[in-house]
């Protein structure tokens, strides 16, 4: 039974709220639409539920199994994430990190021999991390809003969007700032906003890299 425009709006209704993701309603959607097209009988929200129970187990089990996939696939990808930031340290992308250290070396040891203002180096530092974690969470509303729910990989995004977030945060309100949990040295302010800039560098450089190849196509 090929099902009308009407029966198709009707049947998406009926099952929208009850997955969380969009990839989860897409799979059953389509699984519903072919069933339903086997099937001799006249279509029917009775119909929908039965086949629902039948091979899915219910709404509730969909529910179940979509939180357990997505869990899944955040330690994959949080993984994979972890293994692009370490590629940067193999070539040719080594050549990035060599640069940036190269830079940081030449800063560190020019300081010793006249004062150096750090505050625009950390400035530049603090955007960086903020227009990464603006446009992860940019991308997770603008595809929420284009197809009205989120993907099982929104969780993901926003863990990675926001990492370099939490480590600026670390890092600043433990030893770099003027109040900071510990009272260190200006050398070790320094010392931890270069480390907090080539950090940095390797984090954008991989996030940039990673969402484009990876989460940018799934996430479409």
């Amino acid at each position: 039974m090929k099902l009308s425009a009407e029966q198709k709006i009707e049947l998406r209704i009926y099952i929208f709220n009850q997955q969380k993701y969009r990839e989860t309603f897409n799979e059953v959607y389509d699984h519903l639409i072919n069933a339903l097209a086997d099937s001799a009988e006249p279509f029917s929200v009775e119909q929908v539920a039965k086949i629902i129970n039948e091979d899915f187990g219910g709404f509730n089990t969909i529910r179940a199994k979509e939180l357990q996939y997505q869990k899944q696939l955040n330690e994959k990808y949080i993984t994979e994430f972890r293994n692009e930031m370490l590629n940067t340290f193999r070539w040719p992308d080594l050549l990035g990190n060599l640069s940036t250290f190269g830079f940081c070396f030449c800063i560190y040891f020019g300081s010793q021999r006249q004062s150096l203002n750090t505050k625009p180096m950390l400035i530049g530092i603090i955007i960086c991390f903020l227009i990464v974690a603006i446009y992860g969470y940019y991308k997770i509303l603008a595809n929420k809003i284009k197809h009205s729910k989120y993907s099982i990989l929104d969780n993901y995004v926003g863990y990675i969007s926001t990492l370099g977030v939490v480590i600026l945060n670390a890092l600043l309100f433990t030893v770099i700032l003027k109040d900071s949990i510990f009272e260190v040295t200006e050398r070790t302010k320094l010392i931890a906003t270069l480390i907090l800039f080539f950090s940095g560098s390797i984090y954008v450089r991989s996030f940039l890299k990673f969402y484009n190849s990876k989460i940018k196509v799934l996430t479409a």
